[in-house]
């Protein structure tokens, strides 16, 4: 008789307790973070952010988007490669879906702007080639490319001071 009464006696809402732990655990915004810092590119947080405006608002966090930044770093496309007497050739490295196809959509071809690249930063290369400074975009060729003006006012003749030592070079006849 007493097993027969077990039976009959409600159980406790599984459903309910179930539905407050999940409530507690997705109403954390720490945890959030910890689930948005997961991601591995920045096109995942975009496609994260879209799924709510808490999520949204989580993503677009300052101390969370600092945080995201440090632990992803900007990733190497590829380096230029000169060898003597031919332009600069882009080799791109192995690089996840994502990344391949920002690169197959780069013009990375430099064209008359080949010379030696000096910099670069923010996906924008400085290029020293035929005596002027050439900033060009490869990720966005539409922007073109912007020849820096020369200034030969306080500072003398630009071009070779501008030009870090190390890509200088010197010829010696023996």
């Amino acid at each position: 008789m007493e097993a027969a009464r077990k039976s009959t006696d409600p159980a406790p809402p599984r459903q309910a307790t179930s539905a407050a732990v999940i409530s507690a655990v997705c109403g954390s915004n720490d945890l959030l973070h910890e689930i948005l810092l997961r991601l591995d590119f920045p096109t995942d947080l975009v496609c994260a952010a879209a799924v709510s405006k808490r999520w949204l608002q989580g993503a677009s966090d300052g101390t969370f988007l600092r945080r995201f930044r440090h632990l992803h770093p900007p990733r190497l496309l590829g380096f230029y490669v000169c060898t003597s007497g031919s332009p600069l050739r882009f080799v791109p490295l192995p690089q996840p879906p994502e990344l391949a196809a920002v690169i197959r959509r780069g013009n990375f071809e430099l064209g008359d702007n080949s010379g030696s690249v000096l910099d670069c930063r923010n996906g924008r290369l400085l290029i020293y080639a035929h005596g002027k400074l050439v900033v060009c975009s490869p990720l966005h060729s539409e922007r073109g490319t912007a020849i820096l003006p020369q200034n030969k006012g306080v500072f003398g003749s630009w071009p070779m001071k501008a030009i870090p030592n190390f890509v200088k070079v010197k010829t010696t006849v023996s």
